[in-house]
């Protein structure tokens, strides 16, 4: 009787293993805040995996290894001039701070990453 028992609790997890698993969402995720990219991504630095080729066990669940700006994010250009009123960027910018410290020691010099237009 024990036996039986034990086949039957066994059917009875695996259905259900089986139920939840088909109703999974398999898609990968693309995380909500895109990890920053500290250098260019053009020129020289298009081809990520030419330096990054190590990474591709670590994202294997995402797959895309054709644009990684999809998952990762680089500054985009400063849509104005870097000088006057505008060379102090935490001035107006200084909400930045908390996403920027895990990266940077210091704000002597934005440009070396946010190129200007």
């Amino acid at each position: 009787m024990r036996k039986i028992y034990l086949i039957v609790v066994v059917i009875v997890m695996t259905a259900f293993a089986f139920f939840v698993r088909a109703g999974m969402d398999r898609t990968p995720q693309v995380p909500e805040e895109r990890p920053a990219v500290a250098h260019s991504t053009r020129g020289a630095y298009a081809n990520c995996l030419t330096c990054h080729a190590n990474i591709t066990g670590t994202h294997a669940r995402f797959g895309n290894f054709e644009d990684c700006s999809a998952c990762h994010a680089y500054p985009g250009p400063t849509p104005h001039g870097v000088e006057g009123a505008f060379a102090d960027c935490l001035k107006c910018h200084g909400d930045i701070k908390e996403g920027h410290d895990r990266m940077f020691a210091n704000y002597d010099n934005c440009l070396s990453c946010h190129e200007q237009q």
